[in-house]
């Protein structure tokens, strides 16, 4: 009696330590609205800097295929970068972005 499944239908099609990962991982976008809302309520974003930190992460994501750990990833940085900034997103200058990388580094 012969089997037609070969050893290779028998492997899971993504590595194991994926699988590990996303069982115990409850990766959502949940984490990076709640980001955002903190920070919105704690002033320490506009509600400008909210669009313009959604319409780069759905560009990028829908452009690169991000993952929505990557995007989390990403709104994060830009959620927390924004305090090092003197001014909201759309006024920074590039004088003013190095600036925001020199309060950081402080």
């Amino acid at each position: 009696m012969g089997s037609d499944l070969s050893a290779k239908d028998c492997l899971p099609s993504k590595p194991f330590f994926f699988m590990l990962d996303a069982a115990f991982h409850n990766i959502s976008s949940v984490y990076s609205d709640r980001s955002i809302r903190k920070a919105l309520d704690e002033h320490r974003l506009t509600a400008d800097d909210v669009d313009l930190i959604r319409e780069f992460v759905l560009e990028i994501s829908a452009s690169q295929g991000l993952s929505t750990s990557r995007t989390n990833k990403i709104t994060g940085i830009l959620v927390n970068w924004r305090q090092s900034l003197l001014v909201p997103y759309r006024d920074a200058s590039v004088s003013a972005m190095y600036q925001g990388i020199e309060n950081q580094s402080a």
